[in-house]
């Protein structure tokens, strides 16, 4: 189940990418293609409201980290932020709990900055979910 869920997350993020990337379509064919995909993960707690309006978007890193651990139910348990891994997260960062529990499971690695509030991309975003569902050694 937990694999549908990530590549649902997935699809619907590559699903928003691909479509801001080609030429803008009508408001109206997203709602026939994507409302169902949109109300699954809204009910799924996955992402709120606010989320499924701005789905035309960028999604930023930590606000992806929080989405996967929410798919992959270690939020939970979430780490509290106790140490400073990342020179450009600390204690009042966005998602900066989120962020410890995904270091801390091995979802993200450690580096000099996470930069949080930059935009996700596709390759990181792949990254993350792989390394999430414990196939590491792919995700080099």
């Amino acid at each position: 189940m937990k694999k549908i869920i990530c590549l649902a997350v997935i699809f619907v993020l590559c699903f928003a990418t691909v479509c801001s990337a080609q030429v803008e379509f009508e408001r109206t064919e997203f709602d026939k293609s994507g409302s169902q995909s949109l109300e699954m993960l809204t009910s799924l707690g996955i992402i709120d409201e606010d989320g499924a309006k701005n789905i035309h978007e960028s999604v930023s890193r930590a606000d992806f980290v929080a989405m996967l651990l929410c798919v992959t139910n270690d939020d939970v348990n979430k780490i509290k932020y106790s140490e400073r891994i990342f020179s450009d997260v600390s204690s009042g960062t966005a998602h900066s709990d989120s962020i410890m529990t995904a270091y801390k499971l091995g979802f993200i690695s450690r580096a000099q900055e996470f930069r949080p509030t930059d935009e996700v991309t596709l390759a990181e975003a792949l990254t993350f979910t792989v390394k999430a569902l414990g196939y590491e050694p792919y995700a080099q």
